[in-house]
């Protein structure tokens, strides 16, 4: 069951993201949001994350995103929690790849959004790459 959930949710993810569609795109993201680990940044709130998607949005930057090397770690509580390497290809022709770590907890209106996402580092990265993956 959480590995359908996860996959729907990226999926919705990368199409949101690809249509430009920033409304769709910001109801996957809890307005608790906490993005960590984006070097030279603090924690990103939901204002600032939203901030930066309408200027990408509006500028129809992203071409291409896709996950892949999902883990899906286990927990005790209702919320679901993995890893994958995302891939973002925009049309300057810049290629950004990055392993994440994404908590999903499902909100009271029944909605699963993104409450938590880290970027880990590149050694995190290549350790998971290694690793055999679903």
């Amino acid at each position: 069951m959480s590995t359908g959930i996860i996959n729907d949710y990226l999926q919705q993810m990368a199409d949101t993201a690809m249509n430009n569609d920033l409304d769709a795109h910001m109801n996957l993201i809890s307005e608790h949001v906490q993005l960590l680990g984006v070097p030279g940044q603090d924690a990103i709130d939901y204002e600032k994350w939203k901030s930066q998607c309408q200027q990408e949005f509006s500028e129809q930057l992203i071409t291409q995103v896709n996950y892949d090397k999902l883990e899906i770690i286990p927990r005790q509580d209702e919320h679901l929690m993995f890893t994958a390497i995302e891939t973002i290809k925009t049309t300057k022709g810049d290629t950004q790849r990055m392993a994440i770590e994404v908590v999903l907890s499902k909100e009271s209106d029944g909605v699963w959004r993104m409450t938590q996402q880290r970027v880990l580092s590149d050694q995190n990265e290549q350790q998971d790459s290694s690793t055999q993956l679903q």
